[in-house]
């Protein structure tokens, strides 16, 4: 398992990576080219023992893909049912509270190991929550549109672009009637979620 991760890490330091780099990457951390004979020999760190190879890629994309990532729903089927077909746009979504109890049991996990969180003088694990969305240029009429969330309890001030997490995404702009939808039914799943409290 520890190879795998560290071949997802390869994979999407700082930004997703080309096969072709990945598979560069993959060959360089492991073999050098022997002067002599030309030949790719593999790398040792001592006499008798290899260095371990990362994932194939084709492997490394098998696993990913493999990986649940929970409930993810259509905002054609949900948003645009009632839109013509030229209005109707593909897209993405996950239920809200169900994603941010997933989250936050990650973030209490690794804070019970390693504290990090702040707690803004509430009570311990009181998270306090961004949502938003911005469209940019791409896809069906030039634009698409991701909605985030943040978990601002992580970070300094400003919450690291690492710690955003894609609640939603459709290939269109944030002012399409499937967007507005979706922002009604995000304010309505706030609402609902700030009176469990």
């Amino acid at each position: 398992m520890l190879n795998k991760i560290r071949s997802v890490k390869v994979l999407y330091s700082n930004r997703l990576i080309s096969k072709e780099k990945y598979k560069g990457i993959r060959q360089n951390l492991t073999t050098s080219i022997d002067t002599a004979n030309k030949k790719r020999l593999s790398l040792k760190f001592m006499e008798g023992a290899r260095l371990p190879k990362i994932l194939p890629y084709d492997k490394l994309v098998q696993f990913i893909k493999a990986v649940d990532i929970g409930d993810v729903k259509d905002i054609k089927t949900d948003f645009c049912h009632d839109l013509d077909d030229d209005e109707q746009v593909d897209g993405s979504y996950r239920e809200l509270e169900n994603f941010l109890l997933e989250l936050a049991d990650m973030y209490v996990a690794i804070d019970q190991c390693d504290p990090f969180l702040m707690h803004f003088g509430s009570e311990k694990y009181h998270f306090r929550v961004a949502v938003g969305a911005d469209g940019a240029p791409f896809g069906k009429d030039d634009e698409a549109t991701s909605w985030l969330i943040s978990f601002l309890n992580v970070g300094q001030q400003i919450a690291s672009e690492k710690e955003n997490f894609i609640i939603a995404g459709a290939n269109c702009g944030e002012s399409h009637i499937s967007m507005v939808r979706f922002a009604k039914k995000l304010v309505a799943d706030i609402s609902h979620i700030e009176k469990q409290q």
